[in-house]
């Protein structure tokens, strides 16, 4: 940012240099101190940290925090995102996937109207209008400035989500663009009108009405293709999901959240809305920085931070372990996201069992005491995808963070199916039919036309889904006696099994009894009700 508003502020100088109005110095004192006004969120830095606020981002309270902060030093200077996540592209192919999408998204007609303005610019021959020259000039170093500089610096791949995040700051260099595109376009429409009418009075009535149509023509158009997408008045994908992951805490839970959409989520919900304000939510990421400690300690009084620094290596630090056994017994604690990368201190004493979005952590060997119970709260615990409301795949694309809300819950469904059905699949049908009841519910959910209609288009089902589901329709079905709710449960598990050995035809471990309709824990034809879903 800071290289194109110099430009600007240099073309702003050098028009009014040339138009003779620098000469009153009173303007020029205006123009500092609007200058330094610009300036002045950069004061409230150091105040808000000298209050030691709940959230506040770094240590400003002396100079170089000051200037770490300002600088961006830790996630590198001039740069997105730091290096464990940096990378991709060079340069030459970040530019043209720039103009790429700039010209998709406005149908290329500005591009080429910015270029004719940038050379009708330099080709003002009458002296008064000689200034433009100079705006011109300065205009068009801030947009190259920004650009050139912003995409040797531009550290993310063309991943969708990281895409999105470059997409946003490529606003800033589409105002000047925008801004010779209106250069160009009423040069065009001069010398259309011009040609056409002359000098006569007529020219400049017509000169008019061709750029009202236009205009209208252009911006109605660019509405039409852009507002679908943009128009999130109803959206409440990620409030939803952060607030079955708040309202799923037990009571003065410790929450360690890792990932922004975690960690944001949540964070919103309890400071701007007073939501679970009895719950602790501590970010991993932002632990590992050596101001956090320092900063925020006084803020969770009932925690033990064994250390002044969430880290495995630097002096005075602690680890994940060290942090866990210092609070394990105090209150329950639960990891939402994953570990952060190289700490594997939690692996020989501790373990993860899933509960929604989350894990709760527990000693090495522990398993709830009541595992259908737990595992039934943790699936309650999860969001459907009714939660979310309608789902848009236009509207939510890719690039968003709804989509990976989406994808994040998709997967914990999964997961959570998963590993209920190990435990429900771990001895003969009758075992355990409460935990068979539960997996067979939750891939009830999980396939369920809506769901399996919009999930098959996005292709997130994996092959494996369709096998295992299968197998817990039809070991449910075994401890049911004939008739309607059987007959369906087996004719769900010959659906998913032919769905299965279409994608895996090398397995013929199932191929016999699809062939035969049987299911192999019965040994039994399956019944025919009609054609149920």
């Amino acid at each position: 940012t800071v290289f194109p508003v110099g430009c600007t502020a240099l073309a702003v100088v050098a028009t009014l240099y040339w138009l003779g109005l620098l000469a009153h110095s009173y303007l020029i004192i205006f123009m500092g101190l609007f200058g330094l006004l610009g300036l002045s969120p950069y004061i409230y830095l150091p105040l808000s940290a000298s209050t030691m606020a709940l959230d506040t981002w770094g240590d400003q309270r002396d100079l170089d925090g000051f200037l770490t902060h300002f600088l961006r030093k830790e996630y590198g200077t001039f740069q997105l995102a730091a290096s464990e996540i940096g990378g991709g592209p060079d340069m030459g192919e970040r530019l043209l996937k720039y103009l790429q999408v700039t010209g998709e998204e406005c149908f290329h007609i500005p591009i080429v109207l910015a270029v004719l303005g940038v050379i009708g610019s330099f080709l003002v021959q009458k002296r008064r209008h000689v200034w433009r020259h100079y705006a011109a000039l300065c205009l068009l170093a801030g947009y190259l400035s920004y650009v050139l500089v912003f995409h040797y610096l531009s550290n993310l791949n063309f991943e969708p989500l990281f895409l999105g995040v470059q997409k946003r700051f490529w606003m800033q260099a589409n105002i000047y663009m925008w801004l010779f595109a209106g250069a160009g376009f009423s040069a065009s429409m001069s010398y259309v009108t011009n040609l056409s009418f002359g000098k006569s009075p007529a020219a400049g009535r017509w000169r008019w009405i061709f750029s009202l149509l236009f205009v209208s023509i252009l911006g109605q158009s660019m509405f039409m293709l852009h507002f679908p997408k943009v128009n999130h008045r109803h959206n409440r994908v990620v409030e939803s999901y952060g607030k079955k992951m708040l309202e799923s805490m037990p009571k003065n839970a410790i929450m360690l959240v890792n990932g922004d959409l975690n960690n944001n989520a949540v964070k919103y919900l309890q400071q701007c809305e007073n939501m679970r304000t009895d719950v602790a939510i501590l970010g991993l990421q932002q632990m590992s920085w050596s101001w956090w400690v320092p900063m925020h300690r006084h803020h969770y009084p009932n925690i033990t931070f064994p250390g002044n620094r969430y880290h495995v290596s630097f002096p005075g630090s602690f680890n994940m372990f060290q942090f866990l056994k210092a609070n394990m017994r105090k209150k329950p604690i639960f990891l939402c996201g994953p570990w952060k990368a190289g700490d594997d201190s939690t692996e020989i004493h501790y373990q993860l069992h899933p509960y929604g979005l989350c894990h709760k952590i527990s000693r090495k060997g522990k398993q709830p005491k009541k595992l259908f119970g737990y595992l039934l709260k943790g699936w309650k615990a999860l969001p459907k995808m009714s939660d979310f409301g309608p789902w848009k795949p236009r509207l939510y694309g890719d690039d968003t963070w709804e989509h990976v809300a989406f994808h994040d819950t998709w997967h914990r469904m999964v997961y959570h199916s998963g590993v209920v059905s190990f435990h429900a699949s771990q001895g003969p049908p009758a075992k355990d039919e409460k935990l068979l009841s539960l997996a067979k519910n939750i891939y009830d959910h999980i396939f369920s036309r809506d769901l399996r209609k919009l999930l098959s288009a996005k292709k997130v089902y994996r092959t494996t889904d369709y096998r295992g589901a299968g197998i817990i329709y039809a070991k449910w079905a075994a401890t049911k006696k004939k008739g309607y709710a059987r007959a369906k449960a087996e004719k769900a598990m010959l659906t998913l099994w032919k769905i299965y050995l279409k994608l895996a035809p090398e397995d013929q471990e199932l191929k016999p009894f699809v062939d035969a309709s049987r299911n192999p824990f019965t040994g039994e034809v399956v019944e025919s009700f009609g054609d149920d879903d």
